[in-house]
């Protein structure tokens, strides 16, 4: 967990137990603290690979609903129709828009065919 995020780590370690210098006690107990974590930690939302925890998406779910059934009581119109809030927050975390290489040649490669006009 600490070769993933060290600071996510001490800070729900601080958070939840009240260690600050996670050093200066084993480090079997600190793995033993460190997995009695909540599932909701910044830790173990982030080796999940999850941005929001679930109680999040659940109540953003249950606002556009509510959102949605208030505008057609009061007569919907197609014009102001309520834009989903978590569409808008799950659009903001993909990750599409840049690429990644795992070496050095492969982005040259892929610099020189941008830099001719060709398209990635």
């Amino acid at each position: 967990m600490i070769s993933c995020d060290k600071a996510a780590l001490l800070c729900d370690m601080a958070e939840t137990y009240r260690i600050y210098d996670v050093y200066s006690f084993p480090a079997r107990l600190i793995a033993i603290y460190a997995a009695g974590l909540r599932d909701n930690s910044r830790i173990k939302l982030k080796l999940s690979g999850v941005e929001l925890d679930y109680t999040q998406i659940i109540q953003t779910a249950v606002y556009d609903k509510l959102n949605l059934l208030l505008w057609q009581n009061s007569g919907g119109r197609k014009s102001n129709r309520p834009i989903s809030l978590l569409d808008k927050i799950l659009r903001s975390f993909k990750r599409d828009d840049y690429t990644t290489f795992d070496t050095a040649e492969a982005f040259e490669a892929e610099r020189k065919k941008i830099m001719k006009g060709g398209k990635s």
